[in-house]
């Protein structure tokens, strides 16, 4: 949990009016396991009860993106919308069709919690190599034709249609599945995808007011990274041999400044990682929180640090995606990216709880798991 989500769900418990049954409230349970991790070993007795496992269900193995969702939900369904969690995640994504005849656009809005994004394309042909392709890939363009055509309502009749999803707005925390289970049609069977996927540390986003003043925000690409890059280097130190205009160089200044202020950056600080195949396996977490520039491996009782999971520093954010900050895994499930700004909660956690990291680490006791 986040200090933003610890926070809402403290916050909900200590100031509502009504009347909470602790050993039926998902809010309460999840505050009283805040405060376990901060003192002493705790336990998910109390959060599996209210999750609906009991008994030996919590030795079966549950999809962890999908009780992320669970519990989210049950968080703002208990507290009736007046405790904000699921507005810390929600993205709000366009699925919009477009007709090739009449240009008429179709929109269809989707509020996700995590974006499902692909390893490999469509008929599993091709392994992606990094999170940026699988971005691509879920935000591309795709032409319907043949027996795809979609109805028109204003040419009324099927046509060839363009369809593609696009970001209307970013979330704070930005929560990633990777889809590792597809449905094998030779095998008739679920099965999982090994790949080893490249998991870059940051992700920018570039926003765009489009002609019918719609907001759309765009994933920016290594290679636009370099270009912009160069762009930027040139400006500041042209070659000897071309004579400077001063005049010129002032006025593109503000441009560039101006560019940069519709960027939006996430740095990845939680992995949830699978081992094992579809429907048996087991979890573990990499985190590396606020007020530190270490990660640790959970994995049930025991909390680690670890300092070999970056697979590659040597760059400045601009290059090849082989040659970006980023790390492998080929079991990595689910990632989550926080938003890069100067928050109250970067400050409250590195002066006041810094000195609880040891603490929390050193109390982790989660078992039975949830996942």
């Amino acid at each position: 949990m986040t200090p933003e989500v610890k926070e809402a769900i403290i916050s909900y418990v200590e100031k509502t009016h009504e009347k909470i049954n602790k050993d039926t409230s998902i809010c309460y349970q999840l505050k009283a396991l805040f405060s376990q991790l901060a003192t002493q070993t705790a336990d998910t007795h109390g959060i599996t009860k209210n999750l609906g496992m009991s008994g030996d269900d919590v030795f079966i193995q549950q999809d962890i993106e999908e009780y992320f969702r669970k519990l989210l939900n049950e968080v703002a369904t208990e507290s009736e919308g007046s405790c904000k969690i699921l507005q810390i995640y929600q993205s709000k994504v366009i699925n919009s069709l477009k007709c090739l005849n009449c240009k008429t656009e179709t929109p269809e809005e989707c509020i996700l919690l995590d974006i499902p994004l692909p390893i490999r394309s469509f008929n599993l042909s091709i392994r992606f190599k990094s999170v940026i392709d699988s971005f691509e890939d879920f935000l591309k363009v795709t032409t319907l034709s043949g027996d795809n055509l979609c109805y028109c309502e204003t040419c009324d009749e099927k046509t060839e249609t363009e369809t593609r999803y696009y970001f209307e707005s970013l979330p704070k925390i930005l929560a990633v599945q990777l889809k590792r289970f597809e449905f094998d049609y030779f095998k008739m069977c679920f099965t999982k995808l090994d790949d080893e996927l490249e998991i870059p540390l940051k992700l920018t986003f570039q926003k765009k007011i489009t002609d019918t003043d719609k907001t759309e925000w765009s994933l920016i690409s290594v290679e636009s990274k370099e270009a912009a890059k160069t762009h930027l280097t040139y400006l500041e130190s042209p070659p000897s041999n071309v004579p400077r205009n001063e005049e010129y160089e002032e006025s593109q200044k503000p441009a560039k400044d101006e560019s940069q202020k519709h960027n939006t950056t996430y740095e990845l600080f939680a992995i949830c990682d699978h081992s094992g195949g579809y429907g048996s396996g087991h979890y573990v977490a990499y985190i590396k929180p606020i007020s530190s520039c270490n990660w640790y491996c959970f994995n049930d009782t025991k909390a680690n640090k670890i300092g070999d999971l970056i697979s590659r520093t040597d760059c400045d954010g601009v290059g090849s995606p082989s040659s970006m900050p980023y790390i492998s895994l080929p079991t990595a499930y689910m990632l989550m990216y926080r938003k890069e700004e100067v928050s109250t909660y970067q400050v409250e956690f590195g002066q006041a709880d810094r000195g609880q990291e040891k603490n929390v680490l050193a109390g982790l006791s989660l078992s039975p798991r949830i996942f």
